[in-house]
């Protein structure tokens, strides 16, 4: 069994709201370290033998029962040695998006070991005939999905999720001046989902992330205004915001008072001084 490759291409469909399979790929041959940057969603399964899986995070040794994800245009490769086989299914379309999205995988959480009982239907799933391999192939990936997600369930990852949050407060912290940051931009710095960033920073940090963007800005704000910066329109420039207006009615949420009043009271007790 396996003694060649199979490669089996699923028909089209039309609406792009769709999952659709693309490819349902066996691979026998030996795979040299090869970097590569998909225009697809892929999962891979490996039947036999043992590889290499590499990220811009680092190095995976994917073995038998090993399932692994890549993401469009993401930077990956996958080396093996001689006896390695696995096989691996190509998919578009919104839904898969939001399945990546619901099991919060990203270059950081992809690949899952021992993951055995799915062994079977994969070892199964080719040959098919033409005319049923876009169900073979759909069936596939949405057990394989189901299966992931029950292992995720069932082990949670308190500390992966702790040291996510931080890491993105830390970028926060260093970047909050720049007045393109967002959390659109620090997840793509950091390559996570924005819906499992934002769940992991409100549950580490009891605030979603733009209030505390908002408050970093504004305490930094403060600090320059007490150093003698008194224009209302270069301090919310050198916080990040790019309006103005805006800007004021960020710190009068949180402090009370508008930019100028605070200016305001801190000449006061100068004098008073």
């Amino acid at each position: 069994m396996f003694e060649r490759n199979i490669c089996q291409f699923v028909p089209s469909r039309t609406t792009e709201l769709d999952l659709q399979t693309l490819h349902f790929v066996l691979e026998t041959k030996q795979v040299e370290e090869k970097s590569s940057i998909l225009s697809v969603f892929r999962v891979y399964f490996v039947i036999e033998g043992e590889g290499k899986f590499k990220t811009i995070y680092g190095e995976h040794r994917v073995q038998k029962g090993s399932v692994f994800f890549c993401f469009p245009g993401k930077k990956f490769s996958l080396t093996s040695t001689p006896g390695f086989k696995y096989a691996y299914i190509s998919y578009i379309g919104l839904r898969a998006s939001a399945l990546t999205d619901r099991l919060f995988l990203s270059q950081r959480n992809c690949v899952f070991h021992n993951v055995n009982e799915l062994l079977s239907v994969w070892k199964n799933a080719l040959p098919v005939c033409q005319s049923a391999v876009d169900l073979r192939a759909e069936s596939v990936l949405l057990y394989t999905y189901s299966v992931i997600e029950t292992l995720i369930s069932n082990e949670p990852t308190p500390d992966l999720e702790t040291n996510g949050a931080t890491e993105a407060k830390k970028y926060v912290d260093a970047h909050f001046s720049d007045p393109l940051l967002s959390l659109s931009t620090v997840c793509k710095a950091l390559s996570y989902s924005p819906k499992y960033l934002s769940s992991i920073f409100t549950k580490q940090y009891n605030l979603n992330f733009s209030k505390y963007l908002n408050i970093v800005r504004i305490e930094h704000a403060c600090s320059l205004m007490e150093k003698g910066h008194t224009s209302v329109k270069t301090v919310a420039f050198m916080c990040g915001f790019n309006d103005p207006l805006y800007f004021s009615k960020v710190f009068k949420t949180l402090k009370d008072c508008s930019p100028r009043e605070y200016v305001n009271e801190i000449e006061k007790k100068r004098y008073q001084r």
